[in-house]
């Protein structure tokens, strides 16, 4: 005779903590007897603690974010291996989809490759911070609400000793708030191209959250005043609160304190070998990012690290297929130069930029308008896509971008007026942003009194200048034609 159960056992990344523990405080209060990994079980317990708790609970829930399935591809990835046992076991499959997660994402379909495949055939929910005690109640009522034979698995007393801990480890934790449950769909979405008013409401959002001691809240507002967002700015602020963020366990806060040490900010001296130890930290607790700037390191050589292409490539795979967006430009530009073993192959190297470009990444939209101007990588020589690729760049900020929108207004190409105002008016913008092609641009604009500038070569020289200390070939030869190499 078939009886409902009540027991759970929940899926997730870690960076989705949150929600699964707000899930399990949820349905233990409702008198669910539920299981999840909430403190870290070693790979070498996988089998007879995991799997064996998978096989001993009727329902499996797996948390869903547009970028959890990332990693799936690799065929260890322990999220595949748990989905797919659930799907081989016969479990009660609900997938809860999180931050707007769709099946019907092209890019989420991509992702559901073998056994993945079944997942979209489950009955899915939908889970807002907003609407969560809402959402909880329809779970427990029409989605675990369903009679299933009963488990016959015995669990042996290892799985079993685990589950009373993990239970033991998770119930003594805090409630978990609505603030929490906002602040971190909202900390995910920091990488995406800056929205003004949204920072300034994620600012509010991961105040509340720090207050009461959520780690998302406090690397929320870490990032935000260290880059200016949200109407914050202050480096010491930004040291404080990723230090507080670290203490509970945020892998994307000890990235934060590396780039502070980098750049010798926030009170810290500069010192490229702590940066190396934070991004190492982070990445070892599974921040994409961490491990994109880690490969970064190796492939400068800095911090001590040998300079190794080989190991780069390594830890840009590794961000890229964890879902960092920069890690995915950097993979695709070491394919376009063929680097690190990688054979010289510009097909991929467009690959990873368009996936670069589409999750959010300005370096990764300059280079695919670079693929489309120049007609590489089996893409079609089409200025207009070049300049529309240059504009969404130039939009989010990056200075190769604004550079490269600026000489196509020059030119007079991809569609655009031929323009020396709207040229000048975007290498300045380059310029102010760092970018030495921009600088030397200006220059030039300068010297030859184009675009509505006065013919100024003391202007030129000090824009000249500004460019050759950041390298630019170009501005050196001028420097010398002007002033003798002076």
């Amino acid at each position: 005779m078939q009886r409902v159960e009540k027991t759970v056992f929940i899926s997730y990344r870690r960076v989705n903590a949150a929600w699964a523990l707000a899930i399990f405080q949820n349905l233990t209060q409702h008198g669910y007897d539920v299981f999840f990994d909430y403190e870290g079980i070693g790979s070498g317990d996988f089998e007879r603690v995991i799997l064996a708790n998978i096989d001993a609970r009727a329902h499996f829930l797996v948390l869903l974010t547009p970028s959890a399935l990332d990693r799936c591809s690799e065929a260890d990835d322990w999220l595949r291996r748990e989905i797919e046992h659930a799907i081989g076991a016969r479990r009660n499959v609900v997938p809860i989809l999180l931050e707007s997660f769709s099946f019907g994402d092209a890019k989420v379909r991509k992702k559901l490759t073998g056994e993945l495949a079944m997942l979209d055939r489950y009955n899915g929910l939908e889970v807002s911070p907003s609407y969560f005690l809402e959402a909880m109640g329809r779970l427990r009522a029409r989605y675990l609400n369903v009679a299933l034979q009963s488990v016959p698995h015995p669990v042996s007393p290892v799985a079993q000793q685990a589950a009373r801990e993990q239970q033991a480890a998770a119930g003594k934790a805090p409630a978990i708030q609505q603030t929490e449950l906002t602040a971190e769909a909202l900390f995910q979405q920091l990488n995406k191209p800056i929205d003004v008013e949204a920072d300034k409401q994620a600012a509010g959002w991961f105040r509340k959250a720090a207050d009461v001691g959520n780690p998302y809240g406090m690397a929320g507002l870490g990032f935000l005043y260290a880059t200016g967002r949200g109407g914050l700015q202050s480096d010491v602020e930004a040291a404080g609160w990723y230090r507080k963020a670290v203490e509970g366990g945020s892998a994307r806060a000890m990235t934060g304190l590396g780039f502070l040490y980098l750049a010798g900010r926030g009170g810290f001296p500069q010192d490229e070998k702590q940066a190396i130890d934070w991004f190492r930290k982070a990445s070892e607790a599974g921040d994409p990012r961490g491990m994109g700037n880690l490969g970064l390191m190796y492939e400068q050589g800095r911090g001590g690290l040998p300079k190794d292409d080989s190991e780069a490539v390594s830890w840009f795979r590794k961000a890229a297929e964890a879902g960092d967006a920069l890690g995915m430009s950097n993979l695709g530009w070491m394919y376009e130069q063929g680097r690190g073993g990688l054979p010289k192959d510009d097909k991929q190297a467009v690959t990873w930029f368009r996936k670069a470009a589409e999750a959010g990444d300005a370096t990764g939209m300059n280079n695919l308008g670079a693929m489309y101007e120049q007609g590489r990588g089996g893409l079609p020589k089409d200025e207009q896509q070049a300049v529309e690729w240059y504009r969404k760049a130039a939009d989010a900020g990056h200075g190769g971008g604004m550079s490269n929108l600026g000489w196509m207004y020059e030119q007079g190409r991809g569609g655009l007026p031929k323009g020396d105002k709207q040229a000048v008016t975007w290498f300045r913008k380059a310029a102010e942003a760092g970018d030495a092609t921009g600088m030397n641009n200006l220059g030039a604009m300068y010297e030859q009194g184009r675009g509505g500038l006065p013919k100024d070569e003391q202007q030129a020289v000090e824009w000249y200048r500004k460019a050759a200390d950041r390298g630019s070939a170009e501005a050196k030869e001028a420097l010398k034609r002007l002033r003798g190499g002076s």
